[in-house]
């Protein structure tokens, strides 16, 4: 009997034993979450104070170093060789923006604000730190004239002149409104054609029929509606064997039969049979 009481002794002292051991765990593992959680506490009120530092820091210092680094336009340089177009259009045309800040202000604008001048072809426009504003003009080149208050360029791009008599030295060309680019391509091609002759093209005009008749500084050529380069190259042949020469003043030579031109002399018309009879020794082509 002792022996079994000693047991359950031992055991009961075993089982006391087992939870003061679990006790003391659990108050080390207690201990241990209590310091994480003051390290987190402590690095989240660091975090806070940080961020609401650099919040106080970007309310009160941003705005300071925006306004220094982007200060308002201070000057705009103007650059490119301009004939025709005054410069003073060009500042007014640049006087709303002379107000706006260096890196804020939109250089499309500006760049498409100035594109509407008249005599501006292209427009390069940039920054220079801290406050100028370097615009690059390229003026327009004009070939000839259009309708009575424009002028061309190169590519068939018209731009308004309003005072086109003083471009009087320049071909005038006509045609419907949208044609500006195919009746310059057709005056560049002539011209080429006309140059070896020592005639020049002042003026090419196309009307709402499509038939094309031009102007040279001696005569006027009826070309009509088709096949227009081959009866320009008729004209050259015809007028290189009998008629360059000639002594008798040229008004009109029309070229819109199918086999010959008809020539008038001064005012009278000589008739298309008497210009027919030229056509078998001079018939030929003229290299383009």
């Amino acid at each position: 009997m002792m022996q079994i009481r000693n047991n359950e002794a031992i055991k009961r002292s075993k089982s006391a034993s087992q939870v003061r051991g679990a006790s003391r765990k659990s108050t080390f593992v207690s201990r241990q979450w209590s310091t994480r959680l003051a390290r987190t506490l402590r690095v989240a009120l660091l975090a806070g104070s940080i961020t609401g530092f650099a919040g106080v820091f970007a309310w009160v210092f941003v705005p300071v170093v925006s306004d220094v680094v982007n200060q308002p336009i201070d000057r705009v340089s103007v650059a490119g060789e301009m004939s025709f177009l005054p410069r003073e259009h060009v500042e007014v045309a640049m006087q709303p923006y002379i107000t706006e800040r260096f890196f804020t202000v939109d250089l499309t604008d500006v760049q498409n604000e100035l594109l509407e001048l008249p005599w501006v072809a292209n427009v390069s426009i940039r920054r220079q730190w801290p406050g100028i504003l370097k615009v690059s003009i390229v003026e327009q080149i004009p070939v000839a004239r259009w309708q009575d208050e424009y002028l061309l360029n190169s590519h068939g791009d018209s731009f308004f002149e309003k005072n086109t008599k003083n471009f009087t030295h320049l071909a005038q060309l006509s045609g419907p409104d949208g044609y500006e680019l195919e009746v310059m391509d057709q005056y560049q091609i002539l011209s080429r054609i006309m140059r070896p002759l020592n005639l020049n093209i002042k003026e090419l005009s196309l009307n709402h029929r499509g038939s094309w008749s031009l102007q040279t500084d001696k005569f006027e050529i009826m070309i009509g509606t088709n096949h227009v380069i081959d009866k320009i190259q008729r004209f050259v042949a015809v007028y290189n064997a009998e008629l360059r020469n000639s002594e008798r003043d040229i008004s009109r030579i029309d070229v819109r039969y199918l086999n010959g031109v008809a020539v008038a002399w001064g005012n009278q018309p000589v008739s298309g049979d008497v210009a027919q009879q030229m056509l078998p020794n001079t018939l030929g082509r003229v290299k383009l």
